[in-house]
């Protein structure tokens, strides 16, 4: 195990790198609570934390293809590789979204109870699993691949960035609260992979 003095995290020098997008989702993920817990209560709290917890479990869904795609794409560079994942996964993943958007509050009554139905807002404004994929594979095993590593690193921090920038302009203006900030986790989500 290395320490990596730029980021002030220990890492794995094989896979080091793929912790940083990890770690800027879960300042996200973590503040928001913090952010709805302090200034919209603990039911919008709840309400986020359900519909985050959703997200997570879609998250670790998405998240062995990005892992086994990256040491395999710094072994052997193989980009079509990406090509066909994208081409042949992502619009599954698309279509799942496009299901659970339409059939949220059925979805959630079953899996969470009657309760479920109050998680149906959050998680239809942070569709965040439609950003997920792209940003993982897109991410470390492609420009991991072309040397690029550092890239996918800014990228991260540029999107945390946002996130605060966004959350500043939130408490000046409109004032958090549970939608606004749904809307800025995806806004933050779709400015990472751009």
């Amino acid at each position: 195990v290395v320490f990596d003095r730029h980021l002030q995290i220990p890492c794995d020098p094989m896979v080091g790198v793929l912790g940083v997008p990890a770690k800027g989702q879960h300042i996200n993920s973590n503040l928001n609570g913090i952010l709805l817990g302090t200034m919209a209560g603990p039911t919008a709290t709840g309400l986020y934390t359900n519909a985050d917890k959703i997200i997570g479990a879609a998250r670790s869904g998405l998240s062995p293809i990005a892992d086994s795609l990256y040491p395999h794409m710094m072994k052997h560079r193989n980009f079509r590789l990406i090509k066909k994942a994208m081409l042949l996964v992502y619009p599954i993943i698309l279509v799942g979204c496009a299901l659970v958007f339409i059939f949220a509050e059925p979805l959630l009554v079953l899996w969470l109870g009657e309760e479920g139905s109050q998680v149906v807002l959050p998680l239809r404004l942070i569709p965040v699993p439609v950003f997920c994929f792209p940003n993982y594979v897109l991410g470390y095993p492609t420009r991991g691949a072309m040397g690029l590593a550092k890239f996918a690193n800014i990228s991260v921090v540029f999107g945390t960035f946002v996130y605060l920038a966004g959350v500043a302009v939130l408490w000046l203006t409109v004032g958090i609260n549970l939608v606004s900030l749904c809307l800025l986790t995806s806004l933050t989500e779709g400015s990472i992979l751009a």
